[in-house]
């Protein structure tokens, strides 16, 4: 009898405990930029099934770094239809201006997002595909190159580590990307594939 009110009591503990870390991870997501709000010149949004999950908490928060670091915000969208409704909503920063980083999964369905999206100053500066691994790279590539007919005016690069976003956010920060700047008004749409 003591031994199960100990178990009990354990499984309680256990309870509260996790609790309190997912309360936790939720007010460390928050914190960190996934939330709305706040005067940021720009957003970087990511765009995947991976971005709220624990496992992925490390990744979230140095993009949600960087993003600050250069004067953003980091906005986590599991879905597509999600970013199409953010798009919709009227909800950007100031002149729209947004990175969208999407894993494989996402990145057609968002293409498909931006197909109607007709004002430049809505669309992102630039779409970073998250490969992940070498093995989607190719498959990854083969699309980059027949993206205009998927309605992509962006530039296109894809990203396989946390260095080459830091090193694409660092070079449209400095105002030396293709497209326009971030922060800045000028825009200039051309579709081509950013490597590293």
């Amino acid at each position: 009898r003591q031994q199960q009110k100990h178990e009990q009591q354990q499984q309680q503990q256990q309870q509260q405990q996790q609790q309190q870390q997912q309360q936790k991870q939720q007010m460390l997501t928050v914190r960190d930029g996934c939330a709305e709000g706040g005067l940021e010149r720009w957003r970087l949004v990511w765009c995947s099934e991976d971005c709220h999950k624990p496992q992925h908490s490390e990744f979230r928060l140095t993009l949600a770094r960087l993003a600050r670091a250069a004067g953003g915000r980091l906005l986590c969208l599991k879905k597509a239809t999600k970013y199409a409704e953010w798009l919709a909503s009227g909800e950007l920063p100031c002149h729209g201006q947004h990175m969208l980083l999407s894993d494989w999964r996402e990145t057609k369905p968002c293409a498909k997002a931006l197909e109607v999206v007709q004002d430049l100053a809505l669309r992102p500066i630039v779409l970073m595909i998250f490969s992940g691994h070498q093995e989607c790279s190719a498959r990854i590539s083969q699309w980059v190159v027949g993206s205009a007919s998927y309605g992509i005016q962006e530039p296109v690069s894809i990203v396989e580590d946390i260095a080459s976003i830091e090193t694409l956010l660092a070079i449209y920060n400095s105002g030396g990307g293709s497209s326009k700047s971030i922060g800045s008004d000028s825009m200039m749409h051309a579709p081509v594939l950013l490597s590293f």
